[in-house]
């Protein structure tokens, strides 16, 4: 994939599938909570797409009722589901990254006795052993700080590190040991000192050792608040019951259908900002004297979350994708942050051949 001008842009949901691939769609409504009335279209592994009222869900897979027929869907066969219309969702949250995967949006967390109480927005509360946490954020995402942020959680340590927000959107890295958490105030012991510093005045936490976070869910859920779920297994439920979901440390877990945005079964597809790039290079408008590994590493394609893809003008990145998928799906878009830019040109390419070329002027988005 290549993209040739100057401006940042943002590739979202590209995934590509064994048979057919949904891009990450979101129509806003409403769902209408307590009457089973929970519209979705799911899409299986070998590109059948049913569409209909969920109907339950069995040991074995789900119940889709479609003109008063029930189609059962079986598990091994599912690429994802997404629900017909979804309620709009906000407010500010920390999010919680545990080892399993999940990233939890949460209005609340405390700390103590090595267990973190973790307060999802509008869903029950988790009980979460702190060993299967690897960090929590109080702020909010922002292109000035994330890539510090993201530096300070590749860094490999025995203790805990807390990381003070200053003014400029500077991160200052703190190690020590988190003795709690709460009433918005989170006490450290910093070499010896036990500080107690507010919530509000803080990036986040790390907590230590070196533990890397797992990629291989299954399964993952996505809500309406930011959380993604990484799901080991999802349980048996009735028409009208929230949707049951097994996590890792053999966490259950309950999310009210209305706050579904997309369930992704592993075995039908591949995000492509999830998988390794064979290559990924940026070439320059004018000649520098600055060596090309210095360019690529700052200016190179990057991932954005778990499904988008960042590239700027001129640069080009390149994946090695397996035998047996046959579909690409995803939409282009200008980063948010470019104020003013001309055209953009997009093209894809199947062994050095374009199978697709558009153009962006404006703030065009590419379906």
């Amino acid at each position: 994939m290549t993209v040739h001008d100057s401006v940042g842009m943002m590739i979202s949901g590209l995934v590509i599938g064994s048979a057919v691939a949904i891009k990450d769609l979101i129509i806003w409504g409403v769902c209408i909570w307590g009457l089973a009335i929970f519209p979705v279209r799911v899409t299986t592994s070998d590109g059948q797409t049913v569409q209909g009222k969920l109907g339950g869900i069995s040991d074995v897979g789900l119940k889709v009722d479609r003109d008063g027929e029930t189609v059962e869907l079986p598990f091994d066969r599912l690429a994802s589901l997404e629900p017909l219309a979804v309620e709009a969702a906000s407010g500010r949250s920390f999010l919680i990254s545990l080892l399993d995967g999940s990233k939890i949006a949460a209005r609340d967390v405390s700390l103590s006795d090595e267990a973190l109480m973790i307060q999802p927005r509008r869903q029950q509360p988790l009980l979460v052993k702190l060993k299967e946490v690897k960090s929590i954020r109080f702020r909010a995402a922002s292109t000035n700080t994330d890539p510090l942020w993201l530096g300070l959680l590749e860094r490999e340590g025995r203790g805990d590190m807390l990381a003070i927000r200053r003014d400029g959107d500077r991160l200052d890295p703190y190690p020590g040991v988190v003795q709690g958490i709460v009433n918005g105030v989170v006490a450290f012991d910093m070499d010896g000192t036990l500080v107690q510093a507010p919530i509000e005045k803080l990036e986040g936490v790390i907590f230590g050792g070196n533990r890397s976070i797992a990629e291989d869910a299954p399964i993952r859920v996505r809500d309406v608040y930011g959380s993604t779920w990484a799901v080991a297994e999802i349980l048996p439920s009735e028409p009208d019951q929230p949707l049951r979901v097994a996590l890792g440390g053999g966490i259950v877990h309950e999310l009210p259908l209305t706050h579904i945005v997309s369930i992704r079964w592993s075995s039908g597809l591949q995000l492509l900002a999830a998988s390794p790039a064979a290559q990924r290079s940026f070439q320059p408008y004018f000649p520098t004297s600055l060596d090309a590994s210095l360019l690529d590493a700052w200016f190179a394609p990057d991932t954005v979350g778990e499904s988008d893809l960042l590239m700027q003008g001129e640069s080009s990145i390149e994946f090695r994708v397996e035998e047996g998928f046959k579909t690409l799906s995803g939409s282009v878009q200008r980063e948010q942050s470019v104020r003013q830019a001309g055209e953009v040109t997009f093209r894809i390419l199947v062994d050095d051949q374009v199978k697709w070329e558009e153009s962006i002027d404006g703030q065009k988005r590419l379906g």
